[in-house]
Parts: C-alpha cells; sequence; structure tokens
C-alpha cells in the first residue's frame, strides 16, 4: 500500500501531516512529493509516481491519494484518472476562481515554507478551468472520502458540497479551519480502513 500525499497551495510534501502519515504506514510507505504549480506538471509528476509505484507489480497497490486545500483537487482528480480512492480534507474545487485571484491581487503570493514568490501564469488559469470541467464529469463517489470544516477561513466549503457527488462519503465539522489540523487523525483513520 503507498498513500500519496498532495500538499495545498504555496506549501511543500515537508509538513506536520505527511509526517503524521510516515508515522502510521511507514515512512517507505508515503510518498509526499513537492507539487510544482503548473498544472500540466502536477499531472506529469503525479502520473509519473502512480506508474513508478505500479511498476513494482500487484504487491505495492493499492494506492490511496491524500490531499487537502489544492492537493484534495489533484488527489481527487487523479483518483479518478487511476480508480483508486482518495482522502480529501478542505479541497479546492474551483482553483481556476482563486488562482485568478491571487494572481490579480494587490499582494504577492509566496511558498509559506520556503518564503519564494509564487507566479501564477494566466495559462495555467485555462488549464485549471479544464480540470475543473473534466473533474465536474467524474461521479464515482465511492471513490471519494470528503472531509470539510464549516469554519474553513480560505476555501467556502459548500462549494465543495456542491461540486462533489452527493454519494461520496462525507463528514463535515463545524470547526478544524482550512488546515483541518485538529481532526488529522480522523483522515489517517480513513486511510486505513481504506487498505
Amino acid at each position: 500500500m503507498k498513500v500519496i500525499y498532495l500538499h495545498g497551495f504555496g506549501s511543500t510534501g515537508i509538513s506536520a501531516k505527511s509526517d503524521a502519515l510516515k508515522e502510521r504506514f511507514g515512512a517507505e510507505n508515503v510518498i509526499a512529493p513537492d507539487l510544482p504549480l503548473d498544472p500540466n506538471e502536477v499531472v506529469t509528476t503525479i502520473n509519473d509516481l502512480v506508474r513508478t509505484v505500479a511498476a513494482g507489480g500487484k504487491e505495492n497497490f493499492p494506492i490511496v491519494f491524500v490531499g487537502t486545500s489544492l492537493g484534495g483537487f489533484w488527489a481527487r482528480y487523479m483518483s479518478h484518472i487511476w480508480d483508486v480512492p482518495c482522502v480529501i480534507a478542505n479541497p479546492a474545487t474551483r482553483p481556476s476562481e482563486t488562482m485568478f485571484e491571487r494572481m490579480n491581487g494587490d499582494l504577492p503570493s509566496y511558498n509559506y515554507v520556503t518564503g519564494e514568490i509564487i507566479n501564477i501564469l494566466p495559462e495555467y488559469i485555462k488549464i485549471f478551468k479544464n480540470c475543473e470541467h473534466q473533474s465536474r464529469t467524474f461521479q464515482e463517489g465511492k471513490l471519494i472520502h470528503l472531509y470539510l470544516a464549516k469554519d474553513d477561513e480560505v476555501l467556502d466549503y459548500r462549494d465543495a458540497l456542491e461540486d462533489i457527488p452527493f454519494s461520496c462519503t462525507r463528514k463535515i465539522k463545524e470547526d478544524g479551519g482550512h488546515r483541518f489540523e485538529k481532526y488529522w487523525s480522523e483522515i489517517i483513520d480513513k486511510i486505513d480502513d481504506l487498505v
């Protein structure tokens, strides 16, 4: 079993969340890449990871995608491409809109971990919009395990309720904020149930 953890916007694969996953499932079973912002590069990176894992034979499957925020968007997207489950917390479902706002904002965006400036290019918005459209055609709710906090200060949880099939597993918390750290152990327990 491999867990592929996909981090959110402005973050990296090294975090308390990925560390907690490694602690439960073993560092050798958790892959937490630093994702580029370019959506085409993200898809290539993740596809290459899955192909590498799958090349090891059946004993290296199953794969579970885990993601938060923008990583939740990618986890859901890739779970349908590869027909494997995903566990997502406060996922972005409309990144073209949030990226457009950041691109046109008064202040630059920074990577919260490295401090590097994040350059959002107009062509990314178009690619995200296309990926969003594709995601809306995915109706395999059984693959999706959705966790939301009503007090998410970054994304409106109702967007995810509207954009993700009702047939998915849903857990909605009154609190937890965007980072969902308070309930991360529930995410880990859900992953454990899936494998």
